[in-house]
């Protein structure tokens, strides 16, 4: 069938085009898919044989193409590549295609670009392997940083992200096959919920109430981004803060968290010792 009915191959520039705007500089987009797909998007993007000085590829959504890592897929005990479905070469791998905003240099620059692991033993449609991800991740960024999952499926890029101390955030239309460990208020404050590191509430307070300009500093913006505020509403909101007296700023923002999916959650789950969740749910509860 059509594994990508829901973003079929018309809107594949579009979605590259928003990765691309959303995506930091120097960062990296990894996208599952199989050879035909990978063959559409070279196409879309004009993705040819013409190489930069470092060999990347440009595209003409702006980022660069680096090319295809491999998952081999694996029997589960790992002794010999499991071959799947296919006319005259079965096909025992998915293409993971890497591209690059900007310029970073992968962490571990000996691991190879065919990654060997077996199908996820959870069920999900287009599951993918925890060792697989945790790889890419752990290639591309650094702990503390925020991982993205806009088709997430399993989750397991979330529950990957949370293994390796970074900050995550996941989406899909269908929660239906989420795993245990990003599911449910607990989960929710496990994982987008551990945040902010930088600052108690106090001291985010402190910067919002400061100045209009302390408003506009990354520290602060890099806290409202963690806390869900970004889009055009996280952008209406903190027009609204900016056109506040300062001493107005903290009152107005306790309220808007407690009505967010993280406000809600964090006032109910199991925090248990975490000096940063437990200081945020107290200042939120008032």
């Amino acid at each position: 069938g059509s594994w990508f009915s829901v973003v079929p191959d018309a809107l594949l520039p579009e979605l590259l085009a928003q990765v691309q705007r959303v995506l930091k500089p120097n960062r990296h987009f990894y996208l599952f898919c199989d050879e035909f797909t990978a063959d559409v998007i070279k196409t879309q993007q004009g993705v040819n044989a013409t190489r930069e000085n470092d060999g990347a590829r440009a595209c003409k959504c702006g980022l660069r193409y680096w090319r295809e890592v491999l998952w081999v897929k694996t029997t589960r005990d790992s002794n010999r590549v499991h071959g799947g479905m296919g006319y005259h070469y079965r096909a025992a791998s998915e293409r993971i295609m890497f591209f690059e905003k900007g310029k970073r240099k992968l962490n571990d620059l000996g691991i190879p670009d065919a990654l060997l692991a077996s199908r996820p033993s959870y069920k999900a449609p287009a599951g993918k392997p925890l060792s697989v991800v945790r790889t890419l991740i752990t290639q591309s960024t650094d702990e503390g940083q925020l991982v993205i999952d806009p088709f997430a499926g399993s989750g397991v890029v979330g529950v990957a992200a949370r293994s390796c101390n970074r900050h995550y955030l996941i989406n899909d239309i269908d929660d239906s096959y989420l795993l245990p460990e990003v599911r449910g208020p607990d989960s929710v404050a496990a994982g987008i919920g551990r945040i902010p590191q930088s600052h108690s509430p106090q001291a985010l307070m402190a910067n919002l109430a400061e100045s209009e300009q302390a408003l506009a500093s990354p520290d602060v913006i890099h806290d409202l981004e963690l806390l869900g505020l970004v889009g055009e509403a996280g952008a209406m909101f903190l027009s609204k803060l900016k056109a506040m007296r300062p001493v107005e700023r903290t009152a107005v923002f306790r309220r808007h968290l407690r009505g967010t999916a993280f406000g809600k959650s964090l006032l109910v789950a199991d925090v248990g010792d975490d000096p940063v969740l437990v200081a945020w749910r107290k200042w939120l509860a008032r």
